[in-house]
């Protein structure tokens, strides 16, 4: 036989026919399958067409497709991520356990509310479910004013707080049923709080990471089977929390034993999803991983292995925003006491100054205004250290590009590197600085575009501010 020719249609069935004095045969294939599948060919030595007789499917097989089209996006495998399928197992588990501890859970806030006891009233009980259902709803409208950018920079941490402040949240409503009567409305008020955090938190995510796995212009459908595997793991969880229940029967020992099992599961499944997870824009705590890297072993790290080592549980929104608090008060007891804390620098892109900065009179040094100025002007950034409070504080100018980002959160990172070893108005280590990045920053950009990231979607969690020095006017000086 002669050469082959593949053809492919949309997924749907086609006819292909094979001409033996052309030489070839026409194959038909699936759209995402990578073996073809020959529907017509010609006996050998005659020209006239004959059809193969075509082979039913077994039962299974034709399981598996019905499956596979109801499941998963249409052309999977090649029109979604590699990383789809194996994150989907982990977040079918990780709803599977929710569903089922839902149904424990359900069960003691009913007998928490009163259901079954005569001084029990239907008034009594709607009032306790407007105040928990209106401090929730006050609480997701903060959360959305002040988080709302960082859920796409943070997409990874806000989707492991979402199911770890679940957790908390239905620990809450179980044990109001183990409290007294009149605890029962301020743990419901939490517990409530707790699922407002979990709903905007995990449906402002699932809209990252379904334009991460659409790489063939499928969001909607990708949308579409996620809905449809959500409710089928909510069958099966249902079904499975009402068998638990009669298992557990009133038995408070074995209710809490099953809960803590079926966390456990669901923390650890969650956390799997998310290495799974091999995102490929570039946020502040991928690109100090990527930095690091590449600083101190020459070598530019892929996706799935950043995945392996970006930090997931030290960086929980609820967990750093604790440690910026303490952060603060252990700042304000050394000023008191006048002890200085040399702690690690940190950077803050795009934010407002808010303390007086002293500035080189010497205008060459490097850290002078008249420096900076120079430096800003045909870079398009600057870098601006206050040593009280530690922080680098980059500079955008309102021209400044992705690329200018890239560059100027980079830059930052150097410094922070190297600092602990040097003092901030060190002149030597200001050049080293920007003779390191004149050097290096147009191979670590491309290094990072081969290594398959998307260096257009930078994620950095910036402000914005933006600056420009301007030259003091001496008359009014």
């Amino acid at each position: 036989p002669g050469p082959t020719c593949g053809a492919a249609h949309g997924g749907r069935r086609i006819r292909s026919r094979s001409l033996a004095h052309a030489g070839m045969i026409l194959h038909e294939y699936l759209y995402g399958k990578v073996q073809p599948q020959a529907i017509w060919d010609t006996a050998s030595g005659t020209p006239s067409l004959q059809r193969q007789p075509v082979v039913r499917s077994p039962a299974a097989a034709k399981a598996s497709r019905y499956a596979s089209q109801t499941l998963l996006p249409k052309g999977y495998p090649s029109s979604v991520t590699p990383d789809y399928l194996s994150f989907q197992v982990w977040d079918s588990l990780q709803a599977l356990c929710s569903y089922v501890r839902g149904s424990i859970v359900t069960k003691a806030l009913l007998v928490a509310i009163g259901v079954g006891e005569a001084n029990a009233t239907a008034l009594g009980a709607t009032y306790q479910y407007f105040v928990k259902d209106f401090t929730s709803m006050m609480l997701g409208i903060v959360l959305a004013s002040h988080q709302g950018s960082r859920f796409d920079s943070q997409a990874k941490q806000w989707r492991l707080t979402a199911d770890v402040v679940n957790d908390v949240g239905m620990t809450l409503e179980l044990a109001c049923g183990v409290f007294p009567r009149y605890f029962y409305l301020p743990l419901a008020v939490l517990a409530s709080c707790c699922r407002s955090v979990t709903s905007l938190a995990a449906d402002s995510t699932r809209v990252t990471l379904t334009q991460h796995f659409a790489i063939s212009d499928n969001a909607g459908d990708i949308s579409a089977k996620e809905r449809t595997q959500e409710t089928m793991v909510n069958l099966v969880g249902m079904i499975s929390g009402v068998l638990l229940i009669r298992v557990v029967n009133e038995s408070q020992l074995y209710t809490w034993a099953w809960y803590v099992f079926f966390t456990a599961v669901h923390v650890v499944a969650n956390y799997k999803a998310m290495r799974c997870l091999h995102l490929k824009s570039l946020n502040g705590d991928r690109l100090e991983v990527l930095f690091n890297e590449y600083y101190h072993h020459n070598r530019t790290l892929t996706p799935a292995q950043v995945a392996a080592l970006e930090p997931l549980f030290t960086k929980l929104p609820p967990w750093t925003a604790f440690l910026s608090i303490a952060r603060s008060l252990v700042d304000l007891c050394c000023s008191l006491l006048g002890v200085q804390w040399n702690r690690a620098w940190r950077v803050s892109m795009g934010n407002p100054i808010r303390t007086p900065l002293n500035f080189p009179s010497s205008k060459r040094h490097p850290l002078s205004m008249a420096s900076l100025a120079s430096f800003h002007a045909k870079h398009r950034y600057s870098i601006v250290g206050d040593e009280r409070t530690r922080v680098l504080h980059v500079l955008l100018s309102p021209t400044a590009t992705k690329a200018t980002e890239l560059d100027a959160y980079v830059h930052a990172l150097y410094y922070q590197a190297t600092l602990p070893a040097v003092a901030y108005g060190d002149t030597a280590a200001h050049q080293q600085a920007r003779t390191w990045m004149q050097i290096n920053a147009p191979f670590f950009r491309e290094s990072l575009q081969s290594s398959g990231w998307d260096t257009n979607k930078i994620l950095l969690g910036k402000g914005d501010v933006r600056m420009e020095w301007q030259a003091e006017d001496r008359k009014k000086a």
